[in-house]
């Protein structure tokens, strides 16, 4: 799948008739995934949330997620595994949460599950965790 395959099953997580709240997640995460992809790790963190950002600067932020992502190679393919909401998750604040999980398929590892943290704040949803296992 390509990028714009991995863009298109991202704007099916909205469900029909969802309300324009629930589409800005899906918004905020394909430009979200889109800068890591091309490794703007440094605007990736621009773009994160509050929480993300007063826990890492933007410089360990980006060796951190280059470390981790220059490995690994151009992501070849990303299909959702699951999706929830929720409003509390172990060792962060109560608020508003999307958890996305992905199967994806990088071009050196075939096999990976990406997990990104939404919160939703004041200015709509930004992303306050990633993890690539």
């Amino acid at each position: 799948m390509t990028m714009r395959g991995a863009v298109l099953a991202l704007c099916l997580l909205a469900p029909a008739g969802a309300h324009a709240a629930d589409a800005d997640w899906t918004q905020t995460l394909k430009h979200w995934l889109t800068l890591v992809d091309k490794a703007q790790y440094g605007d990736s963190w621009g773009t994160a949330g509050t929480l993300l950002r007063s826990q890492i600067t933007q410089k360990d932020w980006t060796a951190r997620v280059g470390k981790v992502r220059a490995p690994l190679g151009a992501m070849a393919r990303r299909v959702v595994l699951d999706q929830k909401y929720v409003t509390s998750l172990p060792g962060l604040p109560d608020a508003d949460y999307e958890v996305v999980r992905f199967s994806t398929q990088f071009q050196n590892k075939a096999a990976a599950v990406e997990t990104v943290i939404l919160q939703r704040e004041d200015k709509g949803w930004k992303v306050d965790g990633y993890f690539v296992k």
